[in-house]
């Protein structure tokens, strides 16, 4: 691994350390910083209104099931109420037809009027199965093994909460096998909850029925953002918050989770790498002379910058203490940054602006030059990624414009990833992922665009976000096959990047869902781009 030349990440740093003061949210990461803020509102209006109700959560939905498998749906209720659920009813609904359509997606969310029981309380809980032991009737021709496993009995007291786990062998759904390509697809699901009142609270899910159907794989490819956004001094990571970030459950250590998804690209921002770079560098001796260097002409911004990662404390002040945790860090994060270049080599890499900033804010304004910088800055990927794409540009979502795109060609860029919100398809089906677009009004100049799956990927963000994103994710799952319905003998490319920011803990469950569905073929960014457009 080639370490990135000293004088560049001296000049590196003394100009993030002027500009980025300057640039304030033109960057995309304070943007996305916000969001959760957002959200958090939100999560508090909803939890006020939880407050006096009675919930259901779903914590696991079997995503698609063959004819060998057994849907399983697992979940937990809340009872926020003063008064307890007596004699409480609990059921698991299938919707009596496929939803092979979004409207018919988006119609089972609205009201699920068209479904069949297949398990419930009463003929499949513990009692139930317990007393059907018991039943020594040979006439009986109750064979199934549907199960439904609760942890309350005859109440669901105020102030608790209640699990439930239903199973369902794929032969007691009463799906068609004998024609797999008219009978699969994705099936509406609803637990329900109910008492002597009536209906008291219920969750919807989705899975697929999959009785092996021949037909062409859509292929699905999945671009995870390897960035730490957020303000530091000087423009680089601390090393503290890198270490957070490579521990369990940190978002660096999620995107190393994610490499063993071999078709998945990564978009790397180089502030990482420098920020990396400056950590793991050796420490100067204790009784090393200071590193001087003469100015040479036309470079006195580089010469005249201090080292980079440079601790402000005195090592004389620092405990021994001290300086062992300051080298176990320092080795520490070597080490895992070893391995993840080791593995990211493996994939196809995607260099970002350093920083990530939202280059069509730079343009035009009196800091502009540092969308140039931004830009010649992913040669740091490079450095350490020699195959590493340096080519390909993302602005923000619904900021591309002719001009736009014009001057990011102009500027080095051969692609840009834009949404099908700005190059919608022209077949009325979700099309190919690469494409082109004219960025003169007398069309005869073009750029490669690579086109992101609004629907896809929506929802993606929205199963990443949230905190119990079962439900979420066998909809995402569902989505999948209905763009597989489409067009089941036509082979498809589409193209998914994850939410631009650090990653989070569902990342890699959304991952696995929309990869390992058998409908879709997982597929690297470069087979899409080298595909015809």
């Amino acid at each position: 691994m080639k370490p990135i030349p000293i004088r560049r990440m001296r000049f590196l740093t003394a100009l993030l350390s002027t500009l980025l003061l300057l640039a304030g949210s033109v960057f995309a990461y304070p943007l996305l910083n916000a969001a959760p803020a957002a959200a958090s509102t939100d999560a508090n209006k909803d939890s006020d209104a939880n407050k006096n109700e009675v919930s259901i959560t779903l914590d696991e939905v079997t995503p698609w099931i063959d004819d060998k498998g057994t849907l399983t749906v697992r979940g937990t209720i809340s009872n926020t109420t003063k008064k307890a659920v007596e004699k409480p009813s609990l059921s698991l609904q299938m919707s009596t037809r496929k939803l092979d359509s979004e409207s018919r997606l988006d119609s089972w969310k609205q009201g699920q009027a068209q479904h069949r029981t297949v398990a419930d309380l009463e003929h499949d809980g513990t009692e139930a199965r317990e007393k059907a032991k018991k039943d020594d009737d040979s006439d009986s021709d109750d064979d199934s093994g549907s199960t439904l496993d609760t942890s309350f009995e005859d109440t669901i007291d105020p102030g608790t909460t209640a699990e439930f786990t239903f199973r369902v062998p794929a032969d007691d759904l009463d799906l068609s096998k004998s024609s797999p390509v008219s009978s699969w697809g994705p099936r509406g699901l609803a637990v329900q909850l109910g008492d002597e009142t009536g209906l008291r609270a219920s969750a919807l899910g989705f899975t697929t029925w999959y009785p092996d159907p021949e037909f062409d794989q859509t292929k699905i490819s999945v671009l995870a953002p390897v960035t730490l956004p957020g303000h530091s001094e000087g423009g680089l990571i601390p090393s503290d918050r890198l270490d957070a970030a490579i521990a369990e459950g940190g978002s660096l250590d999620t995107i190393a989770k994610l490499l063993k998804h071999k078709e998945l690209a990564l978009a790397v921002d180089p502030r990482v790498i420098a920020s990396f770079e400056a950590a793991i560098a050796e420490p100067p001796a204790a009784d090393a002379p200071e590193e001087t260097e003469e100015p040479s002409a036309g470079k006195g911004d580089e010469t005249q910058s201090p080292p980079v990662g440079a601790p402000e404390n005195d090592d004389a002040d620092s405990s021994a203490a001290e300086l062992e945790s300051a080298e176990e860090q320092r080795k520490r994060l070597g080490s895992w940054y070893q391995d993840f270049v080791e593995e990211a080599q493996k994939h196809t890499v995607v260099a970002l602006p350093y920083g990530d900033p939202d280059l069509s804010a730079l343009r035009g304004t009196k800091i502009d030059r540092l969308s140039t910088f931004a830009q010649k800055q992913r040669e740091i990927v490079k450095d350490v990624f020699p195959d590493a794409r340096t080519d390909i540009a993302w602005p923000v979502a619904g900021s591309a414009t002719k001009n736009g795109l014009r001057a990011l060609k102009k500027s080095g860029n051969s692609t840009a990833i834009i949404s099908d919100a700005q190059q919608p398809s022209i077949t009325g089906i979700h099309d190919d992922a690469h494409s082109q677009t004219t960025i003169t009004d007398d069309g005869e100049s073009t750029i490669d665009t690579l086109i992101s799956d609004t629907k896809l990927t929506d929802m993606s963000a929205e199963a990443i976000a949230d905190d119990n994103p079962a439900g979420a994710l066998s909809e995402l799952v569902a989505e999948s096959a209905v763009i597989q319905s489409e067009a089941p003998y036509r082979t498809r490319s589409l193209f998914v990047p994850l939410p631009r920011a650090a990653a989070s803990a569902n990342w890699e469950q959304t991952v696995e869902e929309l990869s390992s569905a058998p409908w879709i073929a997982p597929t690297g960014v470069d087979e899409i781009l080298d595909s015809g457009s």
